[in-house]
């Protein structure tokens, strides 16, 4: 990491460990050429990929709290199973197509949940590395909201890797 402030260092990107302003530089032409085509979008789609990126996995947890509280489950310490059902008619086929949740389930200080056809990994070829960024940082901010506990989340089995489900499991830290 840099070793100077974030307001001295122009090129300063949190979350990333590196710096590269030829990198910086196609990504400002990117946002040029996106700027240019808006006009031409009737529905717009936000697909974003990238393998165990803080700042995606951070976004979701946001997105995640504020889909608990469009949901009403916010603070509600509902049954975690019954937030599941919720979950799939909220973010599943028939509603975001985030990710399909079929269940979650408690066992101590541990909270698994089992999705699949996540946007994470659509696209993704079998035994792909990529793991859940967004949708485990989205199915994290949910859960944290209705069980008012902080959790640390890591993806343990994954469809692109043979298993029926992706598994996401969370441990309570506070």
């Amino acid at each position: 990491m840099c070793s100077r402030s974030p307001h001295q260092d122009p090129f300063y990107v949190p979350g990333y460990e590196f710096q590269h302003s030829h990198a910086l530089r196609t990504l400002w032409q990117l946002g040029r050429q996106a700027r240019r085509q808006l006009p031409k979008i009737h529905c717009p789609v936000l697909a974003v990929h990238s393998h165990n990126d803080l700042t995606l996995i951070g976004a979701g947890c946001q997105r995640g709290r504020q889909v608990a509280e469009q949901l009403g489950l916010a603070g509600q310490a509902k049954p975690l199973a019954s937030v599941a059902e919720v979950l799939q008619a909220a973010l599943g086929k028939d509603g975001t197509r985030l990710c399909i949740v079929d269940k979650i389930v408690e066992d101590g200080d541990k909270i698994s949940v089992y999705c699949r056809e996540t946007i994470c990994s659509a696209g993704e070829p079998e035994g792909s590395p990529r793991n859940l960024t967004f949708t485990l940082g989205a199915v994290q901010g949910v859960v944290e909201s209705v069980t008012g506990k902080r959790l640390r989340g890591k993806q343990t089995e994954s469809v692109l890797r043979g298993s029926a489900f992706d598994v996401i499991e969370f441990e309570v830290i506070g």
